[in-house]
């Protein structure tokens, strides 16, 4: 199974039998069985016929859709899961308080203990005293986290730690990119132009690996529940933001993958065609790569990971087990 990205403009999706045709200025660019995807990715503008929401939702094949800046704006997808007696449970749960802190607890605490590997790692390559000082500031941050009380000191927690994190960032990036800090909506400059795209298609993924397990994407824990905001697939990203997109981020830079020349700066700071595909490619060869699990003892991709950690949240919440959030060491 795989997963069709469309980043043309003004491209028009529809059937033939069983299969997605997507043409542009009436030409057909791509032609691709259905039964051999796993989601259709729109990002721009687009039309689509019905008859293929129609497939698409009998093959339960979600259509995912983004801006031409690449933000998520939403999906179509088959009717949500039925299993009413679990969505009361996590409901229950979110009203749970000492659940909702001892799991928003043990979230923040992996996102932190990724950060530090990734910031111990680069300094293993060249020794830097302002990599030591952050690691030292995160593993101050990971002593304080034991005692916070609230959701919203552990959220407090959460964001100084980033701050420490993002502050050395440009340190394990080469001199061609300046890197200031984290920005968005929109981002400012090409590094959080990728980071925020990497972002986006990472929460779709996370999105997809909770409905396939029942779980309500909108429901979470540490992050705030408000209309149109996916709290729990918030939750669930942070384990998995700075080892899977940081990373590749940073790789695409050293390697000169992507260089300054990527990107369109007339509005806003975002890649060029040719080179969107180059970072989506990337993403899915990412996603594809294979690692063990230290939990399963399995080796997985990074994709089955992400919905074996669903998994083992939906367990959490069921009161079989306690989460604890895949790690690298």
């Amino acid at each position: 199974m795989s997963i069709i990205y469309i980043t043309k403009n003004n491209i028009s999706l529809s059937k033939k039998r069983q299969r997605v045709l997507v043409k542009k200025n009436d030409n057909v660019i791509a032609d691709v069985p259905i039964i051999n995807l796993d989601q259709i990715v729109v990002i721009g503008s687009f039309t689509i016929t019905s008859s293929l929401i129609n497939l698409s939702l009998e093959e339960d094949i979600p259509i995912i859709i983004l801006n031409y800046y690449g933000q998520y704006k939403g999906r179509i997808v088959a009717g949500y899961s039925q299993n009413i007696d679990f969505r009361i449970e996590q409901f229950n749960k979110y009203n749970d308080k000492l659940f909702a802190l001892n799991l928003s607890r043990i979230i923040v605490e992996g996102k932190l203990k990724n950060m530090k590997v990734i910031i111990q790692s680069a300094n293993r390559k060249k020794a830097d005293k302002r990599l030591e000082e952050a690691v030292e500031k995160i593993d101050n941050i990971l002593m304080k986290l034991k005692t916070a009380e609230t959701i919203e000191k552990l959220r407090g927690y959460e964001g100084i730690g980033s701050r420490y994190y993002f502050e050395i960032f440009n340190l394990l990036i080469n001199n061609n990119f300046i890197f200031n800090g984290r920005n968005r909506n929109p981002p400012r400059d090409p590094v959080n132009s990728m980071l925020s795209f990497g972002y986006t298609l990472l929460l779709n993924d996370i999105i997809s690996a909770l409905y396939i397990h029942d779980l309500d994407p909108y429901v979470g824990f540490l992050h705030s529940v408000r209309n149109g905001k996916p709290a729990l697939a918030l939750d669930l990203i942070e384990e998995f933001r700075h080892i899977i997109i940081d990373r590749m981020v940073k790789a695409l830079i050293n390697k000169n993958v992507i260089t300054k020349a990527s990107f369109d700066r007339d509005k806003k700071i975002m890649l060029k065609e040719k080179s969107k595909n180059i970072f989506l490619k990337e993403y899915e060869n990412k996603l594809n790569t294979e690692i063990m699990h230290p939990k399963t003892g399995k080796s997985l991709t990074w994709r089955r990971i992400i919905r074996e950690q669903a998994r083992f949240l939906k367990d959490s919440i069921k009161g079989e087990c306690q989460y604890s959030p895949f790690e690298v060491k």
